[in-house]
């Protein structure tokens, strides 16, 4: 939960935290502020971007937005078109006159989109994809294909990835391999 703003309403951003990943003697440091899925939060997802100059945008999926209850599958997909909306038409709040400035031409050089809890969804169809590096056919990008497709339109890498964070299976390769693009 968000600390709410004394002055103007909405909710106070979180601080960025550093961190060190490494993999195979290759070390990189990386920034990063979790804002959280929440629809309630989706105006700081923007608001974070722009006041950071954020340059890999992770958007964390997983297989709630392939099925089971209809509100996860459009809070899942909701939040990715609400997010690829806002970086197409550049509609969002400054904070500041510091991030009016800075925030009038931002655009992330990429977007990706990680498949997590793979312990819970892999099946032979993925080791497939896996092995023929064709992860984005896989059907769990399924429903967020069409916002893929309009970022990539819009001059935006959107690439995609699998991982299961929880038993820590793909996720430094994960992040060298978003740091080295």
């Amino acid at each position: 939960m968000h600390d709410t703003r004394l002055v103007g309403g909405g909710h106070v951003l979180p601080k960025a935290t550093r961190k060190r990943v490494r993999w195979h003697g290759e070390k990189r440091v990386i920034h990063s502020a979790d804002v959280g899925g929440h629809q309630r939060f989706w105006n700081l997802w923007v608001d974070d971007m722009v006041e950071r100059q954020v340059e890999v945008v992770i958007f964390m999926v997983d297989h709630r937005g392939t099925g089971g209850e209809n509100g996860d599958i459009i809070d899942a997909v909701g939040g990715l078109e609400y997010l690829v909306d806002s970086l197409i038409e550049r509609k969002w709040r400054y904070r500041s006159l510091k991030a009016w400035w800075r925030g009038r031409k931002y655009s992330p050089k990429q977007v990706w989109v990680i498949a997590n809890k793979a312990d819970l969804w892999w099946d032979s169809n993925a080791n497939i994809l896996w092995q023929s590096k064709r992860l984005r056919e896989h059907s769990i990008f399924n429903p967020y294909r069409p916002a893929m497709v309009k970022l990539q339109k819009a001059g935006i890498p959107c690439r995609v990835n699998m991982m299961a964070t929880k038993i820590g299976w793909n996720v430094e390769q994960s992040l060298l391999e978003m740091l080295s693009w």
